[in-house]
């Protein structure tokens, strides 16, 4: 049904017409209307989700600055906010300034590749 449809309703005998009267005998009697107007629901919106707070800082975790060739080491990124609190759950992407002295894998580990000076970036966001 359309909101602007109307609804006719069949209209009942009553005491006064008799209960032996016919359709046919009875009188034309006014048909009564009802519109029902149909009002549509919205749905509530849900609250946007907090945004988590940028990365401020991210340092580099290691048990050694230095490697020699063959070496193999796991880093670790700590990542920081503004307030200087512990950010989790964040992607690090990890790269090496010199790939040919060092390279470092999506996950941390960097592996010594030949002698020379280079350095593992990481960074976050």
């Amino acid at each position: 049904m359309t909101p602007n449809q109307v609804t006719e309703l069949p209209r009942q005998p009553s005491q006064a017409d008799g209960d032996d009267a016919t359709p046919e005998a009875q009188p034309q009697a006014q048909q009564t209307e009802q519109v029902i107007p149909v009002v549509p629901v919205q749905p509530t919106p849900t609250p946007a989700a907090p945004r988590p707070p940028p990365v401020a800082s991210v340092a580099i975790l290691a048990n050694a600055t230095t490697m020699v060739e063959g070496d193999s080491l796991t880093l670790t990124a700590r990542l920081r906010d503004t307030r200087g609190q512990a950010l989790c759950d964040r992607d690090v992407r990890w790269r090496s300034t010199i790939s040919s002295v060092v390279t470092v894998s999506a996950g941390g580990q960097a592996l010594a590749r030949s002698p020379g000076r280079a350095f593992v970036v990481a960074t976050s966001e």
